[in-house]
């Protein structure tokens, strides 16, 4: 028993330890990115005020288990190999670098691009579906995203950008709320948005999400409120292991004038999807009700159950979950997912008859099975339109129904 017990200054050691944050190499390759821009951004500021770096300064880098080994394989986009360290945070740092998920061990293989489309051009050229990687024109305060197995060519049409906000606001409950809506509304919300490509399979899988889209979710959301909160002294992090377990995300932030301080906002994640069945997306979203009310602290100003709503029959919105919420004080909030779907292809022209009667029966038939198409796709949108309504990130409290 003596060899098994851990020491107390092995524990009190544990307690200076951070953990790792959750996802795959790739999700925290693309937050450790995010965080070094920011910290770039603050060493640099005055440079910046004084328009002293370039509007062409543009920095790429990609993801690499091993850069010392990868750079052969990118000899096309450049066969430099200098060394970079994440602390030296340069100013006129620019060009291609390969790094490792922590940033440890960084490369320089390119010195230069003349423009964000020179960029994007080499990365069309040069590097692959697989590649992880994010383009940063650094004056431009935003990190453009491309994870892994997304198609280079469509996504430099629309690509990921999660801006970094500069301007002064208040932290607050509600203003989280409103920046998870806004994270929603143009991400996921619309099968074409750039991040529910990155969440969904695909039109030839509908309704089927690629592996862990709770984890994939939690990480653009990771990097879009650490981006936006930064510049306040806010800290956007997973909370350690605790009193209700892990929550998903925790934003906390310094209340000089408060009770406490610092105050916090929990938020959970759950996503429902097609393949779960009824039962259990209601077991599944309640669980996330419950895990938010667990993870709740003295000086939590709120606690969120965010449900992102993925299944193929949106219809049945579980109001009996609003009382559920509100019986234990958590802000439940709804946001309903559209799946990319193929659009279906057109039917076969019917042959006619040598007759003219035959023509004409043929004919009358025809229209009228357009216009019946035509009358059930009228349905099915003002049914689609009724199912996509989303609940206000500012109207779910009281216990109100979500779907409005």
């Amino acid at each position: 028993m003596d060899q098994q017990a851990i020491s107390r200054a092995e524990l009190d050691e544990l307690k200076t330890v951070d953990p790792s944050t959750s996802g795959t190499e790739e999700q925290r390759f693309l937050q450790e990115c995010s965080g070094w821009y920011q910290e770039w951004l603050h060493a640099n500021e005055p440079q910046l005020q004084a328009n002293a770096i370039p509007d062409t300064q543009v920095l790429v880098i990609v993801f690499s288990e091993s850069p010392d080994v990868e750079r052969t394989r990118l000899k096309a986009m450049g066969e430099g190999e200098s060394r970079v360290f994440r602390g030296a945070l340069d100013a006129g740092l620019q060009g291609t670098l390969l790094a490792t998920q922590n940033l440890r061990r960084i490369l320089q293989i390119r010195e230069t691009f003349s423009s964000l489309n020179d960029a994007m051009a080499v990365c069309c050229d040069t590097l692959a579906d697989s590649d992880t990687f994010v383009i940063i024109p650094l004056t431009q305060r935003r990190v453009l995203i491309h994870p892994r197995d997304v198609s280079i060519e469509d996504w430099v049409h629309n690509p990921t950008s999660i801006a970094v906000r500069s301007q002064t606001l208040q932290i607050s409950a509600k203003q989280i709320d409103k920046d998870i809506y806004e994270f929603y509304d143009e991400g996921l919300r619309l099968a074409k948005s750039s991040l529910s490509q990155m969440i969904w399979k695909g039109k030839k899988h509908p309704y089927q999400f690629i592996q862990d889209p709770e984890q994939r979710i939690q990480s653009y959301l990771l990097i879009t409120l650490k981006q936006g909160y930064a510049h306040l002294m806010g800290v956007v992090n997973e909370e350690t292991v605790g009193k209700g377990g892990r929550c998903d995300i925790t934003v906390q932030w310094p209340t000089p004038l408060g009770a406490y301080p610092y105050t916090n906002v929990k938020i959970e994640l759950k996503v429902l999807t097609h393949a779960r069945g009824p039962a259990s997306n209601v077991t599944w979203a309640q669980s996330g009700i419950k895990q938010a009310n667990d993870y709740r602290l003295a000086n939590s100003e709120a606690v969120f159950a965010c449900v992102f709503d993925g299944r193929k029959d949106q219809t049945d919105q579980m109001p009996h979950l609003d009382a559920e919420a509100a019986a234990l004080n958590v802000e439940l909030r709804r946001y309903l997912m559209e799946a990319p779907i193929a659009t279906p292809k057109a039917s076969a022209s019917v042959k006619g008859t040598a007759t003219a009667a035959g023509t004409k029966s043929i004919k009358t038939k025809a229209v009228g099975k357009k216009a019946g198409a035509s009358k059930a796709a009228s349905k099915k949108t003002v049914s689609k339109k009724t199912a996509s309504r989303v609940v206000s990130p500012t109207k779910a409290k009281s216990g109100k129904k979500g779907a409005s």
